[in-house]
């Protein structure tokens, strides 16, 4: 594909193009995925502080792609996470632009980085193949909202099955690595033969899927169903609204099990394990 676009860092100057973008993006990912992505009271304004903090920080790096006539058409921002880095707020001005904007990043990063996109987002998925990119893990989510929450809260046996077992996590942005069992707040079920591990309840400031979240990346054992429910009820005990599981791309198993307990898929963890000289140059 012939693209002239280039990638410079983001100014102030850029804004407005900036907000509209991610604007834009923002319905379309709730018309995709309504619950996951609801947009929370004040999201514009608030998103729009955020990036302009972003964009005037010499902490963060924010960047644009701009079209040979200078106009900008695409924009992101890079955050450095255990492994990869995170190009986060991927955005275009439109999906004509979405390709050029694809291509313009792969050229200008030399180094691993993933991205995410909403699961039923075929154009972007389509833009990230043709540059080599593959899916490396699924992000499924499901509504806690009318399980009982009178049911004891699932107390672990021992955390040491499941922290031993960080390398079966699947790969995600939640912070970019595996949740640790002792940290605090850390959702943890506990079998003989295995078990979960999920993050501390949060509530992520631009979306609001109706309470807390949270994520669980890792689930072992023989019966993974049975450990799945029993997260759930963990969850919903302790005030979530919502849990979100994180399979590998390769685990069509726990893929399986999250379908049969009423998980939907809501975001796909889409990247570039491995920097070749056509993708960067």
């Amino acid at each position: 594909m012939a693209n002239d676009s280039t990638v410079v860092p983001a100014s102030s100057a850029e804004l407005e193009t900036i907000v509209a973008m991610t604007r834009r993006t923002r319905r379309q990912l709730a018309q995709w995925a309504p619950t996951y992505f609801n947009p929370a009271t004040g999201a514009d304004e608030m998103h729009a502080g955020f990036l302009g903090f972003l964009v005037d920080s010499e902490d963060h790096s924010t960047k644009v792609v701009c079209a040979p006539s200078g106009a900008v058409i695409g924009f992101f921002v890079e955050i450095e996470q255990d492994g990869h880095l995170w190009v986060d707020d991927l955005s275009a001005l439109g999906s004509e632009e979405l390709p050029l904007v694809v291509h313009a990043v792969a050229r200008a990063l030399d180094t691993p980085w993933v991205t995410c996109i909403a699961a039923l987002d075929a154009k972007r998925r389509a833009a990230l193949t043709s540059i080599g990119a593959e899916v490396i893990s699924t992000y499924w989510a499901r509504s806690l909202e009318e399980l009982p929450t009178n049911l004891p809260p699932s107390v672990p046996n021992s955390s040491e099955a499941i922290d031993v077992a960080p390398g079966l996590a699947a790969r995600h942005t939640f912070g970019g690595r595996p949740f640790a069992a002792d940290a605090p707040g850390a959702l943890i079920v506990s079998t003989e033969d295995g078990g979960a591990v999920g993050s501390a309840s949060v509530s992520p400031p631009i979306y609001d899927p109706g309470g807390p979240t949270t994520v669980v990346d890792r689930i072992t054992g023989t019966d993974r169903a049975a450990i799945v429910r029993q997260a759930m009820d963990a969850a919903a005990q302790r005030g979530d609204a919502q849990l979100v599981i994180v399979s590998a791309s390769e685990d069509k198993e726990l893929a399986e099990v999250a379908r049969q307990c009423g998980f939907e898929p809501v975001v796909e963890l889409v990247g570039i394990e491995t920097i070749t000289a056509a993708q960067s140059g």
